[in-house]
Parts: structure tokens; sequence; C-alpha cells
């Protein structure tokens, strides 16, 4: 069993359309909660035909790194249901692959009374060394953002058609739960598809539903860009810091993600891997000297 990347992920749905009258096909969710403190957690989900995952090897997510994520397996009603969660004391602490999640305070209210308004946004990488979002960033730049115009061609509407049909009721889903109310969520545009966010919980959570015949049609490769508003309030790490956002792992917490036992910390680690380094050129030298003897 090996672990399932969003990348895989991608190429697995690919091959389910060839089969998808008789398999079924998945639903991949991910979600980001914030509190006033800072606080907050992280969760990736993935449910699937358990024939289907037998067949592709399907084992864990490894989405999230650290801190580390507790991950669950379970067999429900014939789907298997991946999971994976962990839990932050500041947003920059989270590490995590092939996704980033960014929170900016934007405004402060009137004269520095009442709510502050944040921007929070997800960056969804679908697959690895492609183009990013064609440099759109949030903001207007994404307000501007409309759908393209639909095929002319009869039989591509009908192919749109077919696979939507046939995918129908499965998605990928972001959420974010905010410490507060959501002010303007901005809908996600891809090709000819554009997908509204939902409000929900009383506008403390907003989710945007992709179905997964919109990433077939519109054959996404780009990252995915969510981003939404709030007012409400939450601290950071620091007094003046006034935005706060995640990472991708480095090596020393690929490591502590791998469960390996690093009592030196940080500095002990990249300590030894230098010096582990300096003994690799130091042997590459000696076989070069060798060969030209």
């Amino acid at each position: 069993m090996r672990p399932l990347s969003l990348k895989r992920l991608v190429v697995l749905l690919l091959g389910l359309l060839l089969m998808v009258q008789t398999a079924g096909c998945f639903d991949y969710e991910l979600e980001l909660e914030l509190t006033k403190t800072g606080h907050g957690g992280a969760t990736v989900q993935l449910s699937l035909p358990e024939q289907v995952a037998s067949q592709y090897h399907v084992g864990s997510l490894d989405t999230l790194i650290w801190p580390v994520p507790q991950r669950s397996r379970q067999v429900v009603e014939g789907r298997l249901v991946v999971k994976e969660r962990n839990t932050f004391d500041n947003l920059d602490d989270l590490a995590a692959r092939r996704v980033l999640f960014h929170v900016k305070e934007i405004g402060t209210g009137l004269v520095g009374m009442g709510d502050y308004t944040y921007r929070v946004t997800v960056r969804l990488e679908m697959a690895e060394g492609d183009l990013p979002d064609r440099q759109v960033q949030p903001g207007f730049e994404l307000e501007k953002r409309s759908p393209q115009a639909l095929p002319d061609d009869p039989a591509q509407r009908r192919a749109r058609e077919l696979r939507a049909r046939g995918l129908a009721g499965h998605h990928l889903t972001v959420a974010i739960k905010f410490p507060g109310t959501v002010s303007l969520a901005r809908p996600l545009v891809v090709g000819a598809s554009e997908v509204p966010a939902e409000s929900q919980q009383g506008g403390s959570r907003v989710a945007w539903k992709v179905p997964l015949s919109v990433l077939v049609n519109e054959n996404v490769r780009d990252t995915l860009t969510f981003s939404a508003d709030f007012k409400g309030f939450m601290v950071f790490r620091a007094y003046e810091q006034k935005d706060a956002i995640s990472h991708h792992p480095d090596a020393f917490e690929e490591a502590l993600g791998r469960g390996e036992s690093l009592p030196g910390g940080r500095v002990q680690f990249y300590r030894q891997q230098q010096q582990q380094n300096q003994k690799q050129q130091e042997l590459n030298k000696q076989q070069e000297q060798l060969q030209k003897q």
C-alpha cells in the first residue's frame, strides 16, 4: 500500500473514467479550521470504492506532514474512507504537501473598533511540475475572472454532458471554517465552469464543492485558488504580525513525519546532513582520482 498524493489521485480519476459506469468514483475533502486564538486544524479525507482502492493499492494520504497527523482507514458500505487530521498552535507551523493556506488581515474596522476583516486563501496544486494558476493572485484579479465560452462543437458539448452524468454526485471539496462570519466568498473559475462558494453554519464556514466532471471537462492541471474574506477576530503568533501562511515541509519536518527520532532538533539535523554531504563529496573526489590513475 502506497500513500496517495493528489497527483496520483488525478491520474486515478482519469483511469476511472474508463470504467465509471461500473466502479463509481471518489470524493476528496480538504478543510481548514481557524479559531480566535490562532490555533486550528486541517483535515483531508478521501472516499472511493473499496475495489478500486485495492486495484490501485491505495494506502494512506500523504498531504499533512507536520504536526504529525492522526490517520484512520475504514470501509463504509463498500467504500474505503481514508482520513488524516492534525492540529496546530499557529498556521505558520503547518507543513503540508501540495497545498498552502494563507490568512491575512486586510481591515481593522472603523477607527480600530468592531470586527476586523481577514482574507483566507487556499492554493491547491493539482499536479506537481505544472504551471500555477496562470499567476492569478487572489483579490481583484480573481474577482474579474469569468468563465470561458463553452465549445461550439455539438460533439464536444455532448461529451461534456456524458462525463457530467457519469461523475454526478462526486466532488472535490475545499472548506474553511472561520472565527467570524464570511463577508465575501469568491467563486472558483475553471475554464468554462464556475463553482460558487456555499455559505454554511450561519456564515462561519464556506465550502466549494467542485464536481469531478469539472476537473475532467476542463482538464485541470493548474493550481486551484480558493479565496474568501471574513469579519471577526483572530490573533497571530507575534503582536505586530498581520498574516500567517503554511508551508511545504522541509527535510527536517519530513523526517519527523516519518517518525524518526531527532533529539538534537533542527540545528543538529542539518549539521549531520552537512557532514554527510561533505563525506560524500570527499568520496566522489577520491573515486575521480582513482579513475584518472
